[in-house]
């Protein structure tokens, strides 16, 4: 598998791209090089879910996160460790699924679902399963309608702060050599 990681603008999205309770970490990129099978494929947006967990407090496992793309790879890889969840129907949106996989109820079903002592594993095939009360489709896509533009703020305001951060690694050796003064 190391031999399959190595510098390239495909990225595997790994375990360390979900936040512990949940959420997106662009930290959990790793280039990768190797093989994968079409459906392996994510697209900014898309909602994965953790299914391994090597936490003391099983804190991942069950843990939904949206897709995010800051380093613009051209090609998104999802790892054995997640799984990419996508909605039946128009309704509800991956935006809203997340809404409701973040809950509580949810991570407590996953936690009920895992086999394992040290490493906690949630087999793909329990993740539909889980049954849940779904609101009217007229409900949902209001609720969708006012999700969707700050899901993407919070992607754009992402992606800014991922700028923000390079420009700042890159003036930081200027500023402590002196060549530039504030």
């Amino acid at each position: 598998m190391s031999s399959e990681l190595a510098p390239s603008r495909t990225a595997l999205v790994t375990l360390k791209s979900i936040n512990r309770g949940g959420g997106f970490n662009n930290n959990g990129f790793k280039e990768y090089v190797g093989k994968y099978k079409p459906d392996q494929t994510l697209d900014e947006g898309d909602l994965v879910l953790a299914q391994t967990d090597m936490t003391q407090k099983a804190e991942v496992v069950g843990s939904p996160a949206i897709v995010e793309n800051p380093f613009e790879y051209e090609t998104l890889v999802t790892s054995l460790d997640l799984a990419k969840c996508e909605p039946i129907n128009e309704m509800p949106s991956s935006n809203t699924l997340y809404h409701f996989l973040e809950r509580q109820e949810f991570k407590d079903y996953c936690l009920s679902q895992t086999n394992g002592s040290t490493v906690l594993h949630l087999r793909t095939s329990e993740i539909p399963n889980y049954e849940m009360v779904i609101p009217r489709e007229k409900l949902l896509q209001e609720f969708d309608h006012l999700i969707t533009p700050i899901r993407q703020s919070i992607l754009e305001n992402n992606k800014q702060n991922r700028t923000l951060m390079v420009i700042r690694d890159k003036l930081i050796p200027y500023l402590m050599s002196g060549e530039f003064e504030i």
